[in-house]
C-alpha cells in the first residue's frame, strides 16, 4: 500500500462540517481513458466541499502529482487493455486505514478488484454506497474476452454487486435501462458526465499547434480516443473518410490517441491509400494541446456503437466544435441532429455524405455554439455533493 498526500488524511479526523467520501476505482493513472478522466475531475472538483480520498490500483513508476489523497493497493497483471487490477487481500493494513478515515459515503467506479472490498467495508461499517456504472457490462466484457460464457458470468457478478449498493448512478439513460434489463433492482439515477475543459482563448497557441502538425487544410476532421478498432469503430471511420476524400479536396483526418490497435490503424490508412491525408499524433495528455486540436477541427467524429457516454464529445463542445456520431447509440442521447451536433445511421456511404454536408454547411458554427451552451453539464458536482448528503441523513 502506498499513500500519496498522506498529510491530507488528517482532515478526515477533524471534519469541520464536511463529509468523508471514499472513492474506489481499479482504473486510474497511468491508464488513460474515460473512467480515469471522470474520477480525476470528480476528485478535483469535490475536494473543496468534502474530504475525499481515492483507493485505486498499485504503485506507479512515477510519483502521483494529484492534489488529493490517493491510496494505492497492491495489484496483479490483467488484460493489457485494462491494466493491472488491485488485490486488497494482499494489503493487510488497508482495512485499518479505511476504518480510521471514518467514511460517510462510499463511491464505487469498478466491478473488479476493489469493488468487493468496498462493499465489504460498507456492510461492515454500515456506510451508504453509490455505484457508478460507466460501462455496458456484457458488451464491454465481450470486447475484452471475446467469450460469451465468460461475459455472461461477469455480467451476473456485476449485477450482484450493483444490487448491494444504496443506489446506482449511470452516465446515460440507455445504460439505466440496460442495467434494469439485467436485473438491477436498486434505485438508479442518471448522472451525466461533464468535462474540466474550458474554452481555450489563446489564438497564438492554436496557431502553433496548427503549424507543428501542419493542419492548414480547409476541412480538418478530428477523432480523439483510445485507438481500438473494434470498440471505437475506427475501420468504419477510415473507410468513410476514404469516400469523403474522393469527393472533397483540402481534407485532413486527425487521429489523436494511442492504444492496442495504433499500428493496425496506421496500416489500414495506408492500405486505403488515405495515409497522406491523415495525421496520427499518438497520445497527447496536455490539456491545452488537446483543446487546441478540438478548436482546429471543424468537426469531431465519434462513430463508436459500443461506447456509453464519451467525455470527448463534451471536450469538443467546450471548444465550440460539434460532434457527428451514430444515431440510436448511447452517445447520441445528448445530440439533437443539426441543432447541437449531428447524427448518422451506421452506413459508410451516408456517414461520408453527412461529413461532406456538414463541412459545407453555413450553420456549422451555430451548431458548435449550441453544443457549447447545451452539453457541458458544469453544475453536476453540486448535484453530486447534494446527493451524497441526502444518503447520510
Amino acid at each position: 500500500m502506498v499513500i500519496h498526500n498522506k498529510q491530507m488524511l488528517e482532515n478526515f479526523k477533524d471534519k469541520k462540517g464536511k463529509i468523508n467520501v471514499a472513492v474506489f476505482s481499479d482504473i486510474y493513472k497511468p491508464f488513460v481513458g474515460g473512467v480515469t478522466t471522470v474520477v480525476e475531475d470528480m476528485m478535483e472538483n469535490l475536494q473543496q466541499d468534502c474530504n475525499i480520498v481515492l483507493f485505486c490500483q498499485g504503485q506507479r513508476k512515477n510519483k502521483d502529482n494529484d492534489k488529493f489523497p490517493i491510496i494505492r493497493c497492491k495489484t496483479i497483471p490483467f488484460f493489457k487493455s485494462v491494466g493491472d487490477i488491485p488485490v486488497p487481500k494482499l494489503d493487510r493494513k488497508l482495512e485499518k486505514t479505511f476504518k480510521d478515515l471514518e467514511i460517510d459515503v462510499i463511491h464505487i467506479h469498478t466491478f473488479f478488484g476493489l469493488a468487493s472490498f468496498a462493499l465489504k467495508m460498507a456492510k461492515k461499517y454500515k456506510i451508504p454506497v453509490v455505484y457508478h456504472g460507466h460501462t455496458k457490462l456484457y458488451d464491454e466484457y465481450m470486447s475484452i474476452t471475446n467469450n460469451k460464457i465468460v461475459s455472461k458470468i461477469l455480467t451476473k457478478r456485476a449485477v450482484k454487486k450493483l444490487n448491494k449498493a444504496t443506489e446506482v448512478w449511470t452516465v446515460s439513460e440507455g445504460t439505466k435501462k440496460l442495467y434494469q434489463s439485467f436485473g438491477v433492482s436498486v434505485p438508479i439515477k442518471v448522472v451525466r458526465n461533464t468535462t474540466k475543459f474550458d474554452y481555450l482563448d489563446n489564438k497564438k497557441f492554436v496557431e502553433e499547434i496548427k503549424d507543428k502538425y501542419n493542419l492548414h487544410s480547409k476541412n480538418v476532421v478530428l477523432f480523439m480516443s483510445r485507438i481500438s478498432i473494434k470498440t471505437k469503430n475506427i475501420d468504419f471511420l477510415l473507410r468513410s473518410c476514404q469516400k469523403v476524400m474522393q469527393k472533397l479536396n483540402n481534407f485532413q483526418l486527425v487521429i489523436v490517441g494511442g492504444g492496442e490497435d495504433y499500428d493496425l490503424t496506421v496500416k489500414l490508412a495506408k492500405d486505403l491509400d488515405i495515409y497522406k491525408s491523415c495525421v496520427f499524433t499518438g497520445v497527447i495528455k496536455d490539456t491545452e494541446t488537446r483543446e487546441a486540436f478540438y478548436q482546429i477541427a471543424k468537426l469531431f467524429v465519434f462513430p463508436s456503437v459500443c461506447d456509453n457516454a464519451p467525455i470527448t464529445i463534451l471536450e469538443a463542445a467546450s471548444q465550440k466544435t460539434p460532434t457527428l456520431c451514430i444515431q440510436g447509440t448511447f452517445p447520441a442521447e445528448i445530440i439533437t441532429d443539426e441543432k447541437n451536433g449531428y447524427l448518422s445511421p451506421l452506413d459508410e456511404n451516408v456517414f461520408a455524405e453527412k461529413i461532406i454536408s456538414i463541412l459545407n454547411s453555413d450553420n456549422l458554427s451555430q451548431v458548435g455554439e449550441n453544443a457549447y451552451k447545451e452539453l457541458l453539464n458544469k453544475d453536476v458536482y453540486k448535484k453530486i455533493l447534494k446527493q451524497y448528503k441526502s444518503l447520510i441523513k
